[in-house]
């Protein structure tokens, strides 16, 4: 069939309403096939920019910490006179002053003087904190350390082996 035969066959509100339907058609196939997905992908990069806009100022944050406690005093260690007590119930101890005993996976001592740690999601901040007193208290030192990241900001899951000297 020939198209001008057929358009010329419409009578004249038949072909305006062919036209306004066209233009309309046209604009729904450009907002669904272009228009939609280009916001969509905008949206989701804003997102996504945003979060790692949080993940860094928490990385800067966590660094500072990080630093205030390496430049932190240390102890005397133990002068090799006094016997040296098990280190589970120190650490345990510790532990349990930092309310994060509600969040250890899982707490063995290894040998006398080695204890294995895991927090399968912990704040960084107060892993940091807690590692940082536990070094002060001269209980520990980390022989071991394993530590991912979560999908929450700021939570990491930690495997850590703990040493006394």
């Amino acid at each position: 069939m020939d198209i001008k035969l057929w358009w010329s066959n419409l009578a004249q509100r038949e072909q305006t309403i062919v036209i306004y339907g066209s233009i309309a058609a046209g604009l729904l196939l450009f907002y669904f096939a272009f228009w939609s997905p280009l916001q969509s992908s905008i949206d989701q990069l804003r997102t996504r920019n945003q979060k790692s806009q949080e993940l860094v100022a928490w990385m800067y944050q966590s660094k500072s910490l990080i630093e205030s406690f390496s430049t932190a005093p240390k102890p005397p260690k133990n002068m090799g006179n006094v016997a040296p007590l098990s280190l589970l119930p120190t650490i345990e101890q510790s532990i349990k002053q930092h309310n994060l005993d509600s969040i250890v996976s899982s707490i063995k001592q290894l040998s006398n003087n080695q204890v294995d740690v895991k927090f399968e999601a912990v704040s960084f901040l107060d892993l940091i904190h807690w590692l940082g007193d536990a070094q002060l208290l001269d209980a520990s030192n980390i022989l071991k350390i394993a530590i991912s990241r979560t999908s929450d900001v700021g939570v990491v899951k930690v495997d850590l082996t703990l040493t006394a000297e």
